[in-house]
């Protein structure tokens, strides 16, 4: 991997881990405390369907070393995957809406942030293939210009 590849995982796991930090910090000096809790909760919600979209595929994937499984495998257990966490986190969020708990902007917001973070679970199963093929440090430029970019779009929006 060398120091260019732990650069690029560095840069990219602390954008991964600091991201929804360093918005809720220019939310809560921008907006009032209640838009920056519907964040957080936002991304708590959207970070738990996460899990569900990526659910354990990418460490199943970088140990098949004899690729018993093809990519086209891996890629379509994401999809379907990634569908399910949307649906899930969809449904939940029109009952909630349905009962009067949520009003729509609030459903909307957080259902965004959901799609936001299933951007990454999506990408996760690109970035594992590159990891199998010992291409890890591509991965991760990948992943930091990724969120990168992203977390500059948020912060300017």
């Amino acid at each position: 991997m060398g120091n260019n590849g732990f650069f690029w995982n560095v840069l990219g796991g602390g954008l991964n881990a600091g991201q929804a930090s360093f918005l809720l910090i220019l939310i809560s000096r921008k907006y009032d405390l209640s838009t920056a809790g519907l964040v957080t909760i936002a991304y708590a919600f959207a970070v738990f369907f996460q899990g569900i979209g990526k659910y354990g595929i990418r460490n199943f994937q970088v140990t098949d070393m004899r690729e018993e499984y093809g990519f086209g495998d891996y890629l379509k257990s994401r999809k379907i995957s990634v569908g399910c966490a949307l649906i899930g986190a969809g449904f939940f969020l029109f009952w909630k809406y349905i009962d009067g708990s949520y009003g729509l902007e609030k459903a909307i917001l957080i259902f965004e942030v959901v799609v936001l973070k299933m951007i990454d679970a999506y990408e996760d199963v690109y970035l594992g293939r590159l990891q199998q093929l010992d291409q890890f440090c591509r991965g991760a430029r990948i992943m930091a210009v990724r969120l990168l970019a992203t977390t500059c779009t948020l912060a300017a929006t």
